[in-house]
């Protein structure tokens, strides 16, 4: 049900105004997972507190923020098994390889 409700409801919603893609895991015809991307934007304020100094040196800041996918909803659906988790993650991942060749970017969240 929580799957249906996010496509209807708010996929749509973001996917007409670019605000992020939404991938389908199918399945013998059926959808059993999925999960969005979208960019973002973190600034150096919001995460200095919580991450090393030497992290934040290899995120390499220059200014105030820095350009980032976003991999959210990440879900399955009512009833399907545990353990397509690393099936998705693979697939979210062979994504932002693809984005990153693409366009670039420093860090994924």
């Amino acid at each position: 049900m929580e799957l249906e409700i996010f496509l209807r409801q708010k996929a749509v919603f973001y996917e007409k105004r670019d605000r992020s893609r939404t991938f389908l895991k199918v399945v013998d015809g059926k959808i059993v997972a999925y999960f969005s991307l979208a960019l973002t934007v973190i600034t150096e304020g919001k995460i200095t507190s919580k991450i090393s100094n030497g992290l934040r040196r290899r995120m390499d800041f220059h200014g105030d923020s820095i350009n980032s996918f976003l991999l959210g909803q990440f879900s399955k659906a009512d009833g399907v098994k545990p353990g397509i988790g690393p099936d998705l993650m693979a697939d979210a991942l062979s994504l932002f390889k693809d984005a990153k060749a693409i366009v670039g970017y420093r860090v994924s969240r």
